[in-house]
């Protein structure tokens, strides 16, 4: 029997990097997957991989700052595993340039998606856990929250 075995996971910015590994990692120990990303191809190209580990794999294009697309994703895994056990705040998004010269729109956009989509998700799958008095939520963030650089001043 594996660590996981009978968990449920969601993993956010689940298509690729720090999240498909996670979820690669959460598959492996047995745990089913939902991710949740904003590109189609890297999303079934991840569900593949993770179902040849003998899990099951819902893959959800959607974008973490958008309130449907939250209540999507939970809905989808709720109906198809009836429950969550793990939720991995991955998806964040940065922007490189001078403060001075950044412009709101992109300002708000990292906002919308590293800190508005954590809350987002964490408020939707907070009441499950509570629940069943169970639940691990992981929030994965960057030594740049930690140690600013100028450059990157909202994502910091």
């Amino acid at each position: 029997m594996k660590g996981l075995e009978g968990k449920v996971a969601i993993v956010t910015g689940g298509g690729r990097g720090i999240g498909k590994a996670t979820a690669l990692f959460l598959a492996k120990e047995g745990a089913d997957i939902t991710i949740i990303s904003r590109t189609q191809k890297e999303l079934e190209s991840t569900r593949g991989e993770i179902e040849k580990l003998g899990v099951n794999c819902i893959a959800v294009r959607g974008d973490v700052s958008k309130r449907a697309d939250v209540d999507r994703c939970i809905k989808e895994t709720l109906q198809r595993f009836g429950k969550i056990d793990i939720l991995i705040n991955n998806a964040g998004i940065l922007d490189v340039g001078e403060f001075v010269s950044m412009k709101e729109e992109s300002w708000r956009r990292i906002i919308e998606v590293n800190v508005n989509g954590l809350m987002m998700f964490t408020q939707q799958v907070l009441p499950h856990m509570i629940e069943k008095k169970s639940g691990v939520i992981v929030n994965v963030s960057s030594g740049a929250g930690k140690t600013g650089f100028g450059e990157l001043a909202a994502y910091c």
